[in-house]
């Protein structure tokens, strides 16, 4: 019996072990790439909680990320940390990373940042598994950025190197990120950004996403994300406001948020996932706002 149970489970669990983190780069960066590590600023810190209502007027709250990263000393370096649990798939995924991020400046407008990533995940205990230690999958990776006033060019691979067992499955795809911004921040700004997530196994897919989001005045950020993987595709929309030079809230909602999972047998189909954001920066006096906040 024991073994039908794992079974029947592991058609739908195994892609879903960062589920929790990488899905939510909208609201995220750091989640892509190390060397994104301090790019907000002097200290940043972001909260983010998954609702879901399932006919009823109250949500039910499936997931919790918690992202905050700052620059040490001169600011020639930064360390970041995220943390997450997520029960989205019905079995609960917990893990968190640490990363350390170098900045180099070429010159004034230009800069590379060379990152490094560690961390774990806590595999989802649904057949009984209590021993921690067999649960328990560290992984690691590097990832490097160039930076310019107006653009960015990251590659990575945060969990490149890792542990991973039939209850869970690391992402290990090799992402290459970049964007690029239009316009001002005291009228419009333009934000246009993609990812490449281009598989490292032959079991894994390839997937690419077109973001865009547009800031008006500086105060209220309208997003859109194009995802593709598989020959699916959907769309996930945001909003952004600015409450205070310090602060934003945000709201995104993803309708089907299981969608990539290649494994999926069909068996689960959760209803759409709203995404909350709260987010608080401290930067430099007479900065507008972190560059790489506008993506």
């Amino acid at each position: 019996m024991k073994n039908i149970i794992l079974l029947y489970f592991l058609g739908f669990t195994t892609a879903f072990a960062q589920i929790g983190l990488e899905d939510q780069y909208q609201f995220n960066m750091l989640s892509l790439n190390p060397a994104f590590t301090g790019e907000r600023g002097n200290f940043g810190v972001s909260g983010l909680l998954g609702q879901q209502f399932n006919g009823t007027f109250t949500p039910n709250q499936i997931s919790q990320l918690i992202s905050m990263d700052g620059k040490l000393g001169e600011g020639k370096s930064a360390l970041g940390f995220q943390g997450f649990r997520s029960n989205i798939t019905g079995f609960t995924n917990n893990g968190m990373t640490l990363s350390y991020n170098y900045f180099l400046p070429l010159n004034d407008k230009l800069r590379v940042n060379l990152g490094i990533n560690a961390g774990f995940m806590i595999s989802p205990n649904f057949i009984g598994n209590v021993d921690i230690l067999q649960r328990f999958n560290p992984f690691g990776g590097p990832g490097a950025a160039v930076f310019s006033e107006t653009a960015f060019l990251g590659i990575a691979a945060p969990t490149l190197f890792g542990n991973s067992d039939i209850y869970s499955t690391l992402n290990k795809n090799v992402k290459i990120s970049g964007g690029y911004r239009f316009g001002t921040y005291e009228n419009i700004g333009i934000n246009l950004s993609g990812l490449a997530s281009l598989a490292t196994r032959s079991s894994d897919a390839n997937g690419f996403d077109i973001n865009l989001k547009i800031w008006l005045g500086n105060k209220i950020g309208l997003g859109g994300a194009y995802r593709m993987q598989s020959g699916f595709s959907k769309v996930i929309p945001s909003l952004q406001m600015r409450a205070s030079e310090t602060s934003t809230i945000g709201l995104s909602y993803d309708a089907q948020p299981l969608l990539f999972t290649n494994r999926n047998t069909g068996s689960i189909t959760p209803r759409g996932v709203f995404q909350l954001l709260y987010r608080y920066d401290v930067f430099n006096l007479g900065e507008k706002s972190p560059f790489l906040n506008q993506f």
